[in-house]
């Protein structure tokens, strides 16, 4: 689960957070628009502090955009949270949706030795001072 997590159309990224806040108050917030399976902020792998970003997922792709609709922009802790889909974060900064529609994807060696596009946007995301993050995120 962890990182993989978000990739599903489950998932929404959720930025903006304050850093005083717990992942058990962000799924309380959640929990407004159905049941959250997990919230995961992300954090500094050195300090361990939170960065202001994570990820909440629902059972389905319905309670997702849900919240995305009714949550974008709503106050928590003084602060409004942009909210929105997880897969839109990995398309912005990726250039596209790619992919082949689903079909062939080589054989097991292939996708062994080809990276993951994904893991290499959490490790740059967790090598980033919480200052860059909120910029990038305005």
């Amino acid at each position: 689960r962890g990182r993989d997590t978000w990739k599903n159309a489950n998932s929404v990224f959720v930025g903006n957070i304050p850093y005083t806040a717990t992942e058990e108050q962000l799924e309380d917030h959640f929990k407004q628009i159905g049941h959250v399976v997990s919230f995961r902020l992300v954090k500094n792998p050195d300090t361990g502090q939170p960065k202001g970003f994570g990820f909440c997922e629902f059972r389905d792709p319905q309670t997702a955009e849900s919240a995305i609709r009714n949550l974008h922009n709503s106050e928590f802790m003084g602060r409004a949270l942009r909210v929105d889909s997880a897969a839109n974060q990995d398309r912005e900064r990726f250039g596209g949706g790619g992919g082949d529609g689903g079909g062939n994807r080589g054989s097991k060696q292939q996708q062994q030795q080809t990276p993951n596009p994904l893991d290499a946007l959490n490790a740059i995301v967790e090598s980033m001072s919480n200052d860059r993050i909120h910029e990038i995120l305005g």
